[in-house]
């Protein structure tokens, strides 16, 4: 029985990997201030928005922190930065239905 307080959340995966040049609008690069703020290494990251992952939190696939291994969370992005992640995640909706893949199994 799942518990019905539980906080679901849905995660867009971050990853060095740039994204196909065909495919490209399905991922969009994190500013590097960005990345630095929430404490990514100073690689470029990439956000995959066709690949939106959903899960009651914390999930069982989060992995901690290596400067606090108490902790699977980075912070907050800024709100510019969340905007534009928004309004990508929905024009690529547009684009193609996207998908959630459930990660509480």
């Amino acid at each position: 029985m799942k518990d019905t307080a539980a906080t679901q959340v849905v995660v867009i995966p971050i990853t060095h990997s740039e994204p196909d040049p065909a495919d490209a609008s399905a991922s969009l690069e994190m500013p590097a201030a960005v990345a630095k703020s929430i404490g990514l290494d100073a690689g470029r990251h990439w956000l995959r928005l066709t690949q939106l992952n959903r899960f009651i939190w914390p999930g069982y696939d989060l992995r901690p922190r290596p400067d606090d291994p108490s902790r699977v969370d980075y912070g907050f992005i800024p709100e510019e930065f969340f905007n534009q992640v928004k309004a990508a995640i929905i024009a690529e909706n547009r684009r193609r239905s996207l998908s959630f893949t459930p990660r509480d199994e």
